[in-house]
């Protein structure tokens, strides 16, 4: 793991505005690229490392060794500190931050007395716990409410991509394919229940219910060892582009997080600024703001009663960009409440910025999230 090699250093795109930004973060898929792209869209000059290696042989290592993996990212984070604290930064950004050790984190906010440093963090603090760190930095942003009110920090849900707004504005023509769909990852034996559970209701009433189920190869043999199956079982994952097309073929989405947390997925997210029907566990989303009960059925308990008649009150509309409806959660808008030093809740819902061209077909792979070790 050598700092070095990891940097990406592109020159920014734009006017610079002369603010640099160390950016040390989860390497999340494609959506770490684009926030980069779009910092330097804005004219920052951006410097980025990876939080760790994700890739197949350190995950391996991670899981089955990890008294060898533990030392080689410590080394991989000293490197870091050692090489960026001699440079000059505006901001330290951070995109996680539970995987750097504390006194590495101290060690660079001495080094870089004058940056300041910015957390987001995208899992609860009963996932990964971040507490440790927040006294060295200047902003904490989560997007768990919870734990935003616990800590004392600032809320700041996530983000759609920009293809998401314009998909609420196309592929409209027709009655829909699908009445619900999901698409993700079975990281949990309680996701699988979930969707076998909404799957049986969709059978009794007559609902179509597209799933693509992405396993591991541990996984899927796990499942099928016990005697598991659903239609929509696979290894295989699915590109941006089909997955944005599977979901402009449906009302709805059912959505149900990983994890225990009051947080809201990418997932959500996404759908609701496609101008999608959202099904979710999670009852948290009735505090918000931006919640209808046309757009939202909450299913506590995985309780669906009520589900059909829900589906056949059709569609709640297209999102449209010229009134700037969900604005709030374009990625710019995000970008700009983290690092122009907007400190309220967000609640406007006043117009988003021009979707870029480029973003008007999806070019970027985003593989499903794999089983975490």
């Amino acid at each position: 793991m050598q700092a070095s090699h990891r940097a990406d250093t592109s020159p920014p795109a734009g006017r610079s505005r002369n603010k640099r930004i160390l950016f040390i973060g989860l390497s999340y898929y494609a959506y770490t690229g684009r926030i980069v792209g779009s910092l330097r869209e804005k004219g920052f000059e951006v410097r980025y490392y990876p939080m760790e290696n994700r890739g197949f042989w350190s995950k391996t290592i991670r899981r089955f060794l990890p008294s060898l993996y533990r030392p080689r990212l410590r080394h991989y984070h000293a490197r870091i500190v050692e090489d960026e604290g001699r440079a000059d930064y505006d901001y330290v950004f951070f995109l996680q931050i539970h995987t750097m050790a504390v006194d590495q984190v101290e060690k660079l906010r001495r080094k870089l007395p004058h940056a300041k440093f910015l957390l987001y963090n995208w899992d609860s603090v009963a996932t990964h716990d971040y507490r440790p760190y927040l006294r060295f930095l200047d902003a904490a942003f989560t997007f768990d409410r919870s734990d935003a009110e616990m800590l004392g920090i600032q809320y700041l849900p996530l983000f759609a991509l920009p293809e998401y707004f314009v998909s609420a504005d196309r592929d409209r023509v027709g009655a829909p394919r699908h009445d619900i769909y999901f698409v993700g990852a079975i990281v949990t034996l309680e996701r699988f229940a979930a969707i076998r559970r909404l799957d049986g209701y969709c059978r009794a009433h007559g609902l179509r219910f597209a799933k693509h189920l992405h396993c591991s190869p541990v996984t899927m043999a796990m499942l099928l060892r016990r005697g598991l199956y659903l239609r929509g079982m696979t290894l295989r994952s699915l590109s941006t582009r089909r997955i944005v097309e599977i979901m402009n073929r449906a009302t709805a989405v059912f959505d149900f997080p990983n994890h225990r947390q009051s947080g809201y997925t990418m997932r959500l997210i996404e759908n609701m600024c496609a101008g999608k029907r959202i099904v979710t566990s999670n009852p948290a989303v009735r505090r918000e703001s931006f919640y209808t009960e046309q757009q939202f059925f909450v299913a506590e308990s995985l309780d669906f009663e009520g589900l059909k008649e829900f589906l056949e009150r059709g569609v709640p509309g297209t999102v449209d960009l010229n009134s700037g409806q969900h604005a709030e959660f374009a990625l710019d808008r995000w970008l700009d409440r983290i690092f122009e030093g907007n400190n309220e809740i967000i609640t406007a819902q006043d117009g988003m910025r021009g979707v870029p061209s480029k973003y008007r077909r999806v070019e970027d792979e985003i593989r499903l999230e794999r089983l975490k070790p």
